[in-house]
């Protein structure tokens, strides 16, 4: 039933106002509930009917977006008109062809006019099986064989570039599965074991963990701020955890916690220990989404706007009034997100002081729509961790990178539902982290990994080369 518009402001008694703005939150209450009951229902029904032998309501995904989308590209984003953009300057001619005109089709008279230039973009896939003939050499008066070497990258049974495409497909954005990537490569005539792809997917070397590890240090030196985001992965069907040692401790020592109890003491431990190691840098600024367990990490933490703003995206009133409330308040909200970014680039102090007063402004409004309230009541309680920014102009006012980043291992998860041993997690983390760093140097992983197998001493390593970009970025800003 579509409720009528309601003016609160055309009441002239100020009771009447109060009274009819209470049953207004009422009747939003009310339509949350029912929904949420709907939906409990629903759910109830479907364990029933699977409990008796049938199925369930199926779920089945809207064409369109779905109301419940809360993604913020829209407000986020500042469209700028733009044209196709030019794909052919980038890239870099590596053979060219002469295509001519058979003399005998051309007509009477014709003239030659040039050439008119056209690129294609191919890829060259071709089976290579290379028997070597190693020099040996036998040395009387010593007795040792000299034997030659294979070329810088060849060692084993394949060669550089199967070993970078291998991890390539496997790990990076295409997340190809093993059998899949067995089956492509046996298609294209190489005789290739499941044992042996394994292996090049764990990193049996262990190369790309290190990698990974001075990627992290790298990163952690690099500036005063990091972003950080999280998402679960079962290792052989089973969630990781990290507390069962401490557990037993705890038992042993005849200590019995309930389990908020045990929570606490050990996050209080967590921050304790991370603060007192020094095996990594200490991070100054933390930038992340709204969860607790990030709290007391360092001494300054910014948090996600995007996040904070998703809460009020949510917010689903029935009644048109509310809806023009939460509609002004997110026009409101977004202005002074861009104001925000536009003083990232240019930070002056009364610029500064300008924006804190207009937060503060917004926070302080009083709608008269229950639910909106209290989410803006609960926006105020973060006001120094979302005006971080205006401490420190360089972070970031959104964690999308991360979560992005993370999105990477929920696409990974949906392909293989979860590594099967502990070598298996620690490779998807390290060529994740690899991958994941050589896209924002502007490199392809499948490119770094065959280079740094081929030409090792002119390859820089991907730390070294986050560590280059900072050394230019801190005398840039000096």
């Amino acid at each position: 039933m579509q409720l009528p518009d309601v003016n609160l402001d055309a009441l002239p008694d100020l009771a009447t106002r109060q009274l009819a703005a209470q049953l207004l939150n009422l009747i939003e209450a009310q339509a949350a509930e029912i929904a949420a009951l709907r939906v409990e229902n629903q759910q109830l029904r479907d364990e029933l009917a699977r409990l008796k032998g049938g199925s369930g309501k199926p779920t089945i995904t809207p064409p369109v977006q779905s109301p419940a989308d809360h993604s913020s590209e829209a407000e986020r984003q500042t469209r700028t008109p733009r044209g196709k953009p030019t794909k052919n300057v980038t890239l870099t001619v590596t053979r060219e062809e002469r295509c001519v005109v058979d003399p005998a089709t051309l007509p009477a008279g014709a003239r030659f006019n040039g050439t008119r230039e056209t690129i294609v973009q191919d890829l060259v896939i071709q089976v290579e099986v290379i028997r070597f003939l190693r020099e040996e050499w036998f040395v009387p008066s010593s007795n040792p064989t000299i034997l030659a070497p294979l070329p810088s990258g060849y060692h084993g049974a394949f060669g550089p570039t199967l070993q970078a495409l291998v991890p390539a497909l496997g790990h990076d954005t295409s997340n190809v599965s093993p059998p899949a990537l067995l089956d492509f490569l046996r298609t294209m005539g190489r005789s290739i074991g499941t044992g042996t792809l394994a292996r090049l997917l764990r990193d049996s070397r262990g190369r790309c963990t290190e990698e990974a590890e001075a990627i992290h240090q790298a990163r952690l030196a690099s500036g005063p701020w990091v972003a950080t985001g999280q998402t679960a992965t079962r290792v052989d069907g089973q969630n990781e955890v990290c507390h069962a040692e401490l557990h037993g401790h705890l038992t042993a020592a005849g200590l019995t916690l309930g389990r908020q109890q045990q929570q606490q003491v050990w996050d209080a431990l967590a921050v304790a220990a991370y603060h007192a190691q020094n095996a990594v840098p200490s991070v100054e600024w933390l930038l992340s989404g709204d969860a607790t367990v990030y709290d007391q990490l360092s001494a300054g933490h910014g948090l996600c706007w995007v996040h904070d703003w998703r809460h009020y995206a949510k917010l689903r009133p029935v009644l048109a009034r509310h809806q023009r409330l939460v509609d002004a308040y997110c026009t409101d909200d977004w202005a002074l997100y861009r104001a925000l970014l536009a003083y990232r680039e240019a930070p002056r102090a009364e610029e500064r002081a300008r924006l804190c007063g207009a937060f503060d402004r917004l926070i302080d409004r009083e709608t008269g729509y229950a639910a909106l309230d209290e989410r803006i009541r609960k926006t105020a309680d973060k006001r120094a961790q979302l005006l971080a920014v205006l401490e420190l102009p360089d972070l970031p006012l959104h964690n999308n990178a991360m979560e992005l980043a993370a999105r990477r291992r929920v696409r990974k998860r949906d392909v293989r539902f979860g590594p099967q041993s502990r070598a298996g997690a620690r490779a998807w983390g390290s060529f994740q982290t690899l991958a994941a760093t050589a896209a924002k140097l502007g490199v392809g992983l499948f490119h770094e990994l065959r280079a740094r197998l081929v030409s090792p001493e002119t390859t820089p390593a991907l730390a070294e080369r986050i560590a280059a970009r900072s050394r230019l970025a801190a005398h840039a800003a000096g």
